[in-house]
């Protein structure tokens, strides 16, 4: 299992038991990689704040709050 999978395990675990961080990342995480199993696995709008939250650099915070806010106008707009 890469390490960008497992990272996005310990985020997911970290968003189901309620705790407000998640644990720190390995070193030489490819944070692109993190956000684009997020995305391909419908996880952006819950685990996202653990990231922005979290030591990733910050033009992925930027790129990943971007694409969160287009899943929230998408959204909003099935449910409308």
């Amino acid at each position: 299992m890469s390490a960008e999978f497992t990272d996005l395990s310990q985020l997911a675990r970290s968003y189901v038991s309620a705790r407000a961080s998640a644990p720190p990342p390995p070193a030489g995480l490819d944070w692109e990689e993190v956000v684009r199993l997020m995305l391909a696995h419908n996880l952006g709008t819950s685990l996202a704040p653990l990231i922005a939250d979290g030591p990733a650099p910050e033009s992925v915070k930027t790129r990943l709050e971007s694409q969160v806010r287009a899943l929230y106008r998408r959204n909003a707009l099935l449910w409308f």
